[in-house]
């Protein structure tokens, strides 16, 4: 909820990249105008607050070759995690 959120009740969803170099990373607040908010330190590593049957989209540049997976971990809803082959 809100208030759970403005009090910092709970910690964050993190959202997290492992295998590769990320190079930027962070949430994309107009998908038309193709902007993007990227983060300066550890942009491998994305903090969030979904309310709930929100979205939200982010997006990283990552270097390298191999594979790459991505994790969400959140308290409330379920942990996934998904891997790419670059």
């Amino acid at each position: 909820t809100a208030h759970a959120e403005k009090n910092k009740l709970y910690p964050n969803d993190m959202l997290k990249i492992s295998g590769g170099k990320v190079v930027a990373g962070g949430n994309i607040t107009n998908l038309r105008l193709d902007e993007v908010s990227y983060k300066d330190k550890k942009p491998e590593i994305q903090f969030l607050s979904l309310p709930g049957y929100g979205m939200e989209e982010f997006q990283f540049l990552i270097e390298g070759k191999g594979e790459i997976t991505v994790n969400f971990e959140s308290r409330k809803a379920k942990n996934v995690s998904a891997s790419v082959k670059l």
